[in-house]
């Protein structure tokens, strides 16, 4: 089995920790580039929210998954709706395939 480098949770399937990994990554590059856009510094969003800069910061690394909760939160502050995010997502892993 295969460890989440951040949390140590194991993984049965290669197939689904490179996914998760890789979906991981492609929500946090989502969610930096609309909190620079909007010109804000992950203490200011994070500040904003009442979340910790650090996680924040995990998230836009693509170290940790935020909950479906957390991704709603942190879309509707950087005024992008959680479908935008999805979207752009799934266009970039079908171009990768």
């Amino acid at each position: 089995m295969k460890k989440h480098p951040a949390r140590g949770r194991k993984y049965r399937s290669e197939k689904v920790f490179a996914v998760r990994s890789e979906y991981c990554a492609l929500v946090g590059k989502h969610l930096q580039q609309a909190r620079e856009d909007k010109n804000l510094s992950i203490h200011a969003l994070a500040g904003r929210l009442g979340l910790s800069a650090t996680f924040v910061s995990q998230v836009e690394r693509g170290v940790t998954m935020p909950s479906v909760a957390s991704l709603y939160v942190l879309a509707t502050e950087l005024e992008i709706s959680v479908d935008d995010v999805f979207s752009a997502i799934s266009k970039q892993l079908l171009a990768a395939r």
